[in-house]
Protein backbone atom coordinates (compact mmCIF):
# COMPACT_ATOMS: atom_id res chain seq x y z
CA UNK A 1 0.00 0.00 0.00
CA UNK A 2 1.40 3.35 -0.99
CA UNK A 3 1.54 6.42 1.20
CA UNK A 4 -1.22 8.08 -0.84
CA UNK A 5 -3.49 5.08 -0.32
CA UNK A 6 -2.86 5.16 3.43
CA UNK A 7 -3.73 8.86 3.59
CA UNK A 8 -6.93 8.28 1.65
CA UNK A 9 -7.91 5.37 3.89
CA UNK A 10 -7.22 7.39 7.04
CA UNK A 11 -9.44 10.24 5.82
CA UNK A 12 -12.38 7.88 5.38
CA UNK A 13 -12.35 6.61 8.95
CA UNK A 14 -12.93 8.31 12.24
CA UNK A 15 -10.29 10.96 12.99
CA UNK A 16 -7.51 9.58 15.15
CA UNK A 17 -8.01 10.29 18.81
CA UNK A 18 -11.72 11.01 18.60
CA UNK A 19 -14.12 8.88 20.60
CA UNK A 20 -17.85 8.38 20.44
CA UNK A 21 -19.77 9.91 23.36
CA UNK A 22 -19.76 8.09 26.69
CA UNK A 23 -22.04 5.05 26.87
CA UNK A 24 -24.45 4.16 29.66
CA UNK A 25 -21.98 1.54 30.91
CA UNK A 26 -19.23 4.12 31.16
CA UNK A 27 -21.48 6.52 33.04
CA UNK A 28 -22.50 3.67 35.38
CA UNK A 29 -18.83 2.88 36.01
CA UNK A 30 -18.20 6.50 36.97
CA UNK A 31 -21.20 6.52 39.30
CA UNK A 32 -20.09 3.29 41.00
CA UNK A 33 -16.54 4.56 41.46
CA UNK A 34 -17.70 7.89 42.89
CA UNK A 35 -20.99 7.36 44.72
CA UNK A 36 -20.62 3.76 45.88
CA UNK A 37 -16.88 3.65 46.51
CA UNK A 38 -17.30 1.83 49.83
CA UNK A 39 -19.12 -1.06 48.20
CA UNK A 40 -17.01 -1.12 45.04
CA UNK A 41 -13.55 -0.52 46.46
CA UNK A 42 -11.56 -2.16 43.68
CA UNK A 43 -11.52 -1.53 39.95
CA UNK A 44 -12.21 -5.25 39.48
CA UNK A 45 -15.47 -5.04 41.45
CA UNK A 46 -16.57 -2.01 39.41
CA UNK A 47 -15.71 -3.80 36.16
CA UNK A 48 -17.65 -6.89 37.26
CA UNK A 49 -20.69 -4.80 38.18
CA UNK A 50 -20.62 -2.99 34.82
CA UNK A 51 -19.94 -6.19 32.88
CA UNK A 52 -16.57 -5.37 31.35
CA UNK A 53 -13.01 -6.48 31.99
CA UNK A 54 -10.73 -4.63 34.37
CA UNK A 55 -8.49 -3.66 31.45
CA UNK A 56 -11.45 -2.10 29.64
CA UNK A 57 -12.15 0.00 32.72
CA UNK A 58 -8.52 1.16 32.79
CA UNK A 59 -8.72 1.94 29.06
CA UNK A 60 -11.81 4.05 29.74
CA UNK A 61 -9.92 5.91 32.48
CA UNK A 62 -7.32 6.94 29.90
CA UNK A 63 -9.97 8.66 27.78
CA UNK A 64 -9.99 12.40 28.37
CA UNK A 65 -13.78 12.73 28.37
CA UNK A 66 -14.26 9.78 30.76
CA UNK A 67 -11.53 10.99 33.09
CA UNK A 68 -12.86 14.56 33.01
CA UNK A 69 -16.38 13.45 34.00
CA UNK A 70 -14.96 11.10 36.66
CA UNK A 71 -12.90 13.93 38.16
CA UNK A 72 -15.83 16.37 38.07
CA UNK A 73 -18.14 13.89 39.80
CA UNK A 74 -15.50 13.06 42.42
CA UNK A 75 -14.90 16.75 43.17
CA UNK A 76 -18.65 17.34 43.38
CA UNK A 77 -18.91 14.49 45.93
CA UNK A 78 -16.00 15.88 47.97
CA UNK A 79 -17.59 19.34 48.02
CA UNK A 80 -20.85 17.81 49.27
CA UNK A 81 -19.04 15.90 52.02
CA UNK A 82 -17.22 19.08 53.01
CA UNK A 83 -20.50 21.01 53.10
CA UNK A 84 -22.12 18.33 55.28
CA UNK A 85 -19.15 18.20 57.65
CA UNK A 86 -19.11 21.99 58.03
CA UNK A 87 -22.85 22.08 58.66
CA UNK A 88 -22.56 19.36 61.31
CA UNK A 89 -19.52 20.99 62.95
CA UNK A 90 -21.20 24.41 63.00
CA UNK A 91 -24.19 22.85 64.77
CA UNK A 92 -21.91 21.29 67.39
CA UNK A 93 -20.14 24.61 68.00
CA UNK A 94 -23.43 26.55 68.21
CA UNK A 95 -24.88 24.12 70.76
CA UNK A 96 -21.65 24.27 72.78
CA UNK A 97 -21.81 28.09 72.81
CA UNK A 98 -25.44 27.98 73.87
CA UNK A 99 -24.47 25.76 76.84
CA UNK A 100 -21.48 27.96 77.63
CA UNK A 101 -19.10 25.07 76.92
CA UNK A 102 -15.84 26.43 75.51
CA UNK A 103 -13.92 23.13 75.60
CA UNK A 104 -15.08 22.46 72.03
CA UNK A 105 -13.50 25.72 70.88
CA UNK A 106 -10.29 25.01 72.79
CA UNK A 107 -9.99 21.73 70.88
CA UNK A 108 -10.17 23.63 67.59
CA UNK A 109 -7.55 26.23 68.49
CA UNK A 110 -4.99 23.80 69.91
Amino acid sequence: MTMAQRKKRRKRGRPKGSHPPLTDRQRLAIELMVRYWRRYQTRQSVADAVGVSRMTLYRWLKRKDFNRLYTEEREKMFREWDRQARRKWNGIVRRAFARGDVSVIEGIIV
